[in-house]
């Protein structure tokens, strides 16, 4: 099992990015995925960019001890979605979006 803490910055990294800095980046990855429901072949390569993100996530549960590595990938990635929709309609600091990650990862991998 790897460093809790230092596995913990390592998500919310990205996240403090796609919130900030990277806004624009989010909101594009969003408005593809809306338009990729209606279109199958934007449909497929979207779906290649989130198989290298379920391989991330998978990474991230099982370095936090997951033993139901699964389970624990769908959900961390529903919550870490949930929460860069929370940060678009109001921007926290990063000590705030801290506080909000770790009971994300407690929920994901308890």
């Amino acid at each position: 099992m790897g460093d809790r803490a230092a596995t913990e910055e390592a998500v919310a990294r990205p996240i403090r990015f796609l919130t900030g800095p990277g806004r624009a980046q989010l909101v594009a990855r969003l408005e593809l995925q809306m338009d990729a429901i209606r279109r199958p072949d934007l449909r497929r390569l979207m779906g290649q960019a989130q198989g290298q993100i379920v391989d991330l996530c998978r990474w991230v549960v099982t370095e936090l001890g997951s033993s139901h590595p699964d389970r624990d990938t769908a959900l961390l990635m529903a919550l870490v979605d949930g929460l860069l929709i929370a940060e678009l309609k109001g921007a926290t600091s990063d000590e705030g979006q801290r506080r909000r990650v770790r009971p994300m990862f407690d929920a994901a991998v308890p």
